[in-house]
């Protein structure tokens, strides 16, 4: 009968011990799930961030280009302004001669 006895203590402390470390795996588990969760969040919240400083950047970079469009118009009508006023000066110097 102690043979019984020592054996259903051993299968008792074996069952006890199964039960703690399947319960202790599925705690781990839930915390690295709640981990993972957690910087899933974040890496997605800094990804929209990104996305909307591109947005900002594309719509600076579309006001730019209408800048530089203008001053190029501009440009021109100053080189041709001066190109005139250049050929004014050398008919009047070609006069005063």
């Amino acid at each position: 009968m102690t043979i019984e006895v020592g054996l259903a203590i051993a299968l008792i402390g074996l069952i006890v011990s199964v039960y703690f470390n399947i319960t202790s795996a599925s705690r781990a588990a839930r915390n690295e799930n709640k981990q993972d969760a957690s910087c899933l969040t974040t890496v997605i919240v800094k990804l929209e961030n990104i996305g909307a400083d591109i947005k900002e950047i594309k719509t600076d970079m579309s006001g730019m280009q209408a800048e530089v469009k203008n001053i190029m118009e501009r440009l021109v009508v100053v080189e041709q302004s001066t190109k005139s006023a250049h050929k004014r000066i050398d008919e009047m110097g070609g006069a005063a001669r």
